[in-house]
């Protein structure tokens, strides 16, 4: 049972004497450190210290040591002098699926350096961002550093630990990505590719081989653990969970996409059967594994993953002997995924061993397989097309005198409707002049329906219009709005000595004498009735209006009306009111508070100028 415990995990790790590493001054810049590394079981979690108190019984690791599943307070050990002259290296600990995996550093049995590694943690927290374990070290010369790691995990638990340096590392590193990128880069290619087609020719056969290989890449990724690193690094829970909801989806898929590239609907409806209880057994398994990730569910998914790749080999066989083309090359690609399956399952039940980790079986029987089911699918599309060539070319002979007689009712059909396109892009011009011209007849009207006739400036309708328009923006932008009313100074007595003819001259002339002291487009001088006027300055404070005010009072002042040889003083008085509009009642308020300001200007003598108070 003991025994048991230790070969559930690591891999690569042969018999040797447990002793220091040197590093010598040769110019090696990697060394495998299976063979240095020691083992203790403990029965029950421990920490470093009472476990360096203790007197325990370090154990090389066995010739036969293989790669397993599960390892619970598993201490490892191994010792490095460094006897030559690179201080910066670089460990790894090849295995992005280890739970937890705690790393002591003693220097002269003084811890000095401690980390905490796993997938249960979020993948920021690494030292390094890549996807295997990886610690920087700083080894001085001539100095024996120990190192101590325990253990916990349910999953994969082969542990390959190599010391690189630090510079030739980067090289290693970059050559592993490389390679990792360019499979699962072809593998995601294919399967992106395979979605297109089955989107656009609508059939379900390419839809499960593009979920074939697009879980597959999941796969390949999340093996390697590149799905932890770039996918979901914030997330361990979902880490915890995808190698074992990815191995179901990958044969759910790979169990239906055989059922359809076989048509073992029409060719054997047992197989068919068999291949869907495969299914169902497959979906049952994805919700034991939601309960329950153990090493164990991970062993029954291998064992079944085996079953699986069997049963479709001899679902591929029985067509093959009935002389179904596709069911041969299916038979070679399955068969290839059955032996990298079986290979690494065996490998991780302690069966066989592989220098590359167990792992390295299946990533290249899924590898070609992809690509060789690829090439099946593309065999079948063409099967596809060329039974489907001959229809066509009937179908394009019937299809021929149709075509002469439409491409003649097409070219009438056509000569009619440019004809009647003239028509309308004719009918269309007249009918866009006609409403530009009673646009501007409209403008016009509008403009004389605004404007007062005797004096050309705006009249009461307009202002009505304009006071409610400033006083909500006003409202809106909370802006300072004016008004000024403005007064002729005894205009009857002008009319009554001079005739009405002087009064109207007299108006038109303060009319002009007024528009000429604004200057904002925005401001607008309106006759108010009889000889009054109204001037509303939007966004204009009370000392601003009353600066305007006075240059009006004072231009009217200096304008004399010559009238029967006798100069006619003329002069004027405002009422300036100011309001930051908040509702709609306060436009009256502005009026009659502009209105008592011009009546207390003709109160006080006339020609002045009085604000609201």
């Amino acid at each position: 049972m003991f025994k048991l415990l230790i070969l559930l995990v690591l891999s690569g790790i042969g018999v040797s004497q447990a002793e220091p590493l040197l590093l010598d001054h040769n110019n090696t810049d990697t060394y495998p450190l299976n063979s240095h590394v020691q083992f203790n079981q403990q029965s029950q979690d421990i920490e470093i210290n009472e476990l360096l108190s203790q007197d325990l019984l370090w154990q090389a690791l066995p010739s036969d040591s293989l790669p397993k599943l599960g390892a619970r307070h598993l201490w490892l050990t191994f010792s490095i002098v460094n006897t030559g002259y690179k201080p910066a290296w670089s460990l790894e600990l090849n295995n992005p699926h280890l739970d937890n995996v705690e790393v002591f550093l003693l220097k002269n049995k003084q811890l000095i350096k401690q980390w905490r590694l796993g997938d249960s943690q979020v993948f920021t927290e690494r030292n390094v961002n890549i996807s295997e374990f990886l610690l920087p070290l700083y080894l001085g010369h001539n100095d024996r550093y120990d190192f101590y790691l325990k253990l916990n995990t349910e999953g994969i638990s082969n542990l390959p630990i190599t010391l690189y340096s630090r510079a030739h590392y980067n090289e290693v590193a970059q050559t592993k990505n490389l390679k990792s990128g360019m499979q699962i880069g072809l593998l995601f290619a294919i399967g992106i590719f395979a979605v297109f087609l089955a989107i656009a020719m609508r059939s379900s056969t390419y839809g499960y081989y593009a979920g074939y290989v697009l879980a597959m890449s999941m796969l390949v990724a999340t093996l390697r653990g590149y799905s932890f690193q770039y996918l979901w690094p914030e997330s361990p829970l979902i880490q915890h969970y995808a190698l074992l909801l990815i191995i179901p989806l990958v044969l759910i898929f790979g169990l239906t996409f055989t059922e359809k590239l076989l048509c073992l609907k029409r060719h054997d409806i047992p197989l068919l059967r068999a291949l869907r209880t495969a299914v169902a057994v497959w979906l049952l398994l994805m919700l034991v594994a939601l309960v329950d990730q153990s090493f164990m569910t991970l062993k029954l998914q291998l064992i079944a993953a085996i079953a699986s790749c069997s049963l479709m080999i001899y679902t591929a066989w029985v067509l093959t002997r009935r002389g179904h083309t596709l069911a041969t090359l299916s038979l070679i690609g399955w068969t290839l995924i059955l032996l990298g399956t079986l290979g690494s399952s065996l490998s991780y039940l302690n069966i066989i061993y592989f220098q590359g980790g167990p792992t390295s079986p299946l990533l290249l029987a899924m590898s070609t397989e992809i690509v060789l089911l690829a090439g099946v699918m593309a065999y079948r599309f063409h099967l596809q097309s060329k039974a489907t060539q001959h229809a066509q070319q009937l179908a394009q002979e019937q299809s021929d005198h149709l075509q002469k007689v439409r491409l003649e009712a097409l070219r009438t059909e056509e000569k009619r409707a440019e004809e009647l396109e003239d028509m309308v892009q004719q009918r269309t011009l007249e009918l866009e002049i006609a409403l530009k011209e009673l646009g501007e007849a409209n403008h016009k009207l509008t403009v004389q329906t605004e404007t007062d006739s005797l004096t050309g400036v705006r009249n009461r309708q307009a202002f009505d219009a304009r006071i409610l328009a400033e006083c909500r923006i006003s409202r809106r932008q909370q802006s300072q709005l004016s008004l000024l009313i403005i007064d002729i100074d005894k205009f009857k007595s002008i009319n009554d000595t001079y005739g009405h003819m002087a009064g109207d001259e007299t108006l038109k002339t303060i009319a002009i004498a007024i528009q000429q002291q604004l200057k904002r487009p925005t401001d607008l001088l309106s006759r108010f009735g009889g000889e009054e006027f109204a001037i509303l300055l939007p966004n204009t404070d009370l000392s601003g209006a009353q600066h305007i005010a006075e240059r009006i009072r004072l231009a009217v002042a200096n304008l004399q009306l010559d009238r029967r040889g006798q100069a006619i003083a003329l002069t004027v008085s405002i009422g300036i009111s100011t309001k930051v509009i908040s509702n709609d009642d306060q436009a009256a308020e502005l009026l009659e508070q502009a209105d008592n300001a011009l009546y207390q200007a003709k109160n006080q003598g006339r020609n002045r100028v009085c604000l609201a108070s």
